[in-house]
């Protein structure tokens, strides 16, 4: 490696403005002399100013005097290790008991109050008998407590998950009844025991399409399914989801509708069926709502004075139980209630592989939705309590989840909003926060047949007053307008078709729509030129400023965007926009200009020696890409003028490396910084050898404009 002198570390040295008058007189006599670095006057009185003093590199001088530490390979081989595989393994070995055991006890026995009246509640959401909702508030909370890695994710039903799962169940029971004349008279049991194996069957689709997602690390689609497109969805899905619940709030019988308009439909419906109403039902479904709206209303209230919530669900479900089964709710009011309850642990079965083909696109969509949901919860937690979620981990817990709990009569497993916010207010620290929880699930295994008498009109309420967070969305849509009228079309857009169509076209339409505006964003970038200021180094965005100027001979244009074949015309065109083009008119012709305003314009780019590229928003670049820039220095060379790029990415250097860029411009051209480039063109044009810049900049900027220096110094350098 050859010798050179490097000014290393950074200097920063600290002046006070009060000595400007020395400072200007130091500048003006460094422009005149045309020295190796300026000091400019500040423009804010009373300030402090940096000066940072360094050599001016090429990438590749960064490269041969900074290099790359030694890469170990120790990120990829991680995910294979043992404790990796199994994390658990992990947790026990660093658990602290002292500090971990009473958050985890009291988090896990606080959401398990929780989770199982939602489970009854949406077994019967996703058309099956309640209890199948309870299988599966617990069997993915036991596997998650070995393979997952965030502590306050609470696995287990899932209302959106739960309505997809009820159009899909409904529309296999009909095709199946109408195969053989011999189905039609299933007994109800028979009946029930098909819906839940088409259910299964659904969970152990989508639980290898996540494990093989998480395999080959495909996390990073989380970033194409944006939050407008997810709040729009959960919205729409929240309508169908209180519409479900209609016929049980007036216990009346409607046909299942699927397909575009079924929410119309099904409301025509109850309004045929209305006056079959029974009061008792819909008076207690009432009754209900307002006793949870109440409790979920002063809960807070009650967390912040006593140090707990009171567990209103659970409480309501033994209080109802007890006197539905004494006054006999059932028979004497006609009101429908869980009916039996399997006694003990279900045994293992294979869910139904042969309907498998039949609902491709449903486990696609409940992999979707599983995917986004549970990944934006893990990552908020992560954000919320500060430590890392590897989301390709997650999503091979996620599979584990939804495969084990397959061969148990389960339903889709996801994440749960409030149940997770529940372990994440109680202070859970690890992931064995499951132990209690999955220990009080267990002991109801057994108890489990008490529940036979409690009616089905508070399952109803319960599930509708737990969506209400997902209806009050709505809310936000003014606020989503005011920040960004795409994501207000995204919402809207989804909302619309997911409520009047159905849900698998909600979620295409939705991302379409983020698609789409990925597409137009990119034909609407706008390129601007990079300024400097009167009278310090500093760089600015955009020509429309007061006290700055245009570096004699350079224009520095920024492009903020990628560069890849969607916006490849893009960028030539804003380029040629803002500097000049060189396909119509040629560099060294413009004093020969006959028309007096054109020749003012003329004349300002004929000064062009040079044009710096800032690369820094070109993070990919793609064949379209290269040839463009290709394109576009061979254009401005035949004009005389250079082209020269600064701030280039590391990828994009191998993307160009790869695509013979550099056979057309030498890596001599391609800068760290702009200012590198800028000091490089001065020095060839001036004839100097100038071994370091210093650049000073402004820490705090002020209020009052009476104090901004005006004065020009340092314009014949910058």
């Amino acid at each position: 490696m050859k010798e050179r002198k490097v000014n290393f570390p950074l200097l920063l040295k600290f002046s006070k403005n009060d000595k400007s008058k020395e400072t200007s007189k130091n500048a003006e006599s460094n422009v005149k002399n045309k020295r190796k670095f300026a000091i400019y006057p500040s423009p804010v009185v009373n300030r402090y100013e940096i000066l940072v003093q360094r050599s001016a590199y090429t990438y590749d001088e960064v490269e041969e005097w900074y290099p790359k530490l030694p890469y170990f390979h120790e990120d990829a081989q991680k995910p294979f290790k043992f404790s990796s595989l199994l994390p658990i393994v992990s947790t026990i070995a660093n658990y602290k008991w002292k500090k971990y055991l009473y958050g985890d006890l009291i988090s896990g026995l606080s959401v398990a109050f929780l989770q199982m009246p939602q489970g009854l509640a949406y077994g019967l959401l996703a058309s099956m008998s309640p209890v199948s909702g309870f299988y599966t508030s617990f069997f993915p909370v036991l596997i998650y407590i070995f393979f997952g890695t965030c502590p306050q994710i609470s696995m287990g039903t899932n209302s959106v998950t739960a309505l997809i799962t009820a159009a899909m169940v409904e529309r296999e029971v009909d095709v199946y009844l109408n195969q053989d004349d011999d189905n039609t008279t299933l007994s109800t049991e028979e009946h029930m025991g098909y819906r839940e194996s088409v259910a299964s069957a659904s969970a152990f689709g989508s639980g290898m399409l996540l494990l093989l997602m998480g395999i080959f690390r495909v996390g990073f689609v989380t970033s194409y399914m944006p939050s407008s497109f997810v709040g729009g969805f959960t919205a729409g899905a929240a309508v169908h989801i209180v519409t479900s619940q209609v016929k049980h709030i007036f216990h009346i019988k409607i046909r299942t509708h699927a397909g575009v308009g079924k929410i119309i439909r099904t409301y025509c419906d109850v309004v045929k069926e209305i006056p079959k109403t029974n009061i008792a039902d819909t008076g207690l479904c009432i009754l209900s709502m307002g006793v949870l709206l109440l409790f979920n209303l002063l809960n807070p209230k009650i967390k912040d004075w006593r140090g707990y919530e009171v567990p209103i669900n659970l409480i309501m479900i033994v209080v109802l139980t007890l006197f539905s089964h004494f006054l006999d709710f059932g028979p004497v009011w006609g009101m429908n209630t869980v009916g039996e309850v399997p006694f003990g642990v279900p045994a293992p079965t294979l869910p139904r592989f042969t309907v498998l083909p039949n609902i491709v696109s449903d486990v696609v969509a409940l992999t979707a939705i599983t995917f986004a949901m549970t990944i934006s919860m893990a990552m908020l937690m992560a954000k919320i309590h500060n430590y890392d979620v590897d989301s390709n981990r997650e999503l091979i817990a996620y599979g584990l989840c939804n495969l084990g709990s397959s061969f148990f009569k389960c339903q889709v497993s996801s994440v749960s909003p409030p149940r997770t916010m529940i372990l994440s207010n109680t202070g859970a620290e690890t992931m064995l926060n499951g132990v209690p929880t999955a220990l009080f699930l267990f002991i109801m295994f057994f108890a489990g047949t008490l529940l036979k008498s409690l009616p089905i009109a508070y399952l109803a309420a319960m599930i509708i007053v737990a969506v209400k967070d997902l209806l009050l969305q709505f809310l936000t849509v003014p606020k989503v307008w005011k920040v960004s009228k795409a994501d207000f079309f995204v919402w809207t857009g989804t909302w619309l078709v997911t409520v009047f169509a159905d849900l698998p076209w909600g979620i295409i339409t939705g991302m379409s729509i983020s698609i789409l505006g990925l597409v137009i964003n990119n034909q609407v970038i706008e390129g601007s030129l990079i300024v400097c200021a009167n009278n310090e180094d500093l760089l600015l965005r955009g020509e429309d400023r007061m006290f700055v100027h245009q570096p004699k001979g350079i224009r520095i244009f920024y492009f903020p965007s990628q560069l890849f074949f969607a916006n490849a015309e893009i960028f030539k065109k804003q380029l040629f926009q803002n500097v000049f083009d060189p396909t119509t008119v040629h560099a060294m012709d413009y004093q020969l200009a006959e028309d007096l305003s054109s020749s003012v314009m003329d004349l300002e780019n004929a000064e062009v020696k040079c044009i710096i590229i800032d690369c820094s928003a070109i993070t990919y670049i793609d064949m379209d890409g290269v040839n463009m820039l290709k394109m576009v220095i061979i254009l401005y060379r035949k004009a005389g003028i250079q082209i020269l790029l600064a701030r280039v990415p590391e990828r994009t250097i191998r993307v160009l490396e790869n695509g013979d860029f550099f056979a057309l411009l030498p890596k001599s051209c391609v800068f760290h910084d702009v200012e590198d480039a800028m000091y490089k063109e001065q020095e060839t044009r001036y004839g100097v050898s100038r071994l370091s810049l210093t650049f000073s900049t402004v820490l705090i900027p002020t209020n009052d404009p009476s104090s901004v220096n005006v004065q020009n110094a340092g314009s014949e350098i910058f």
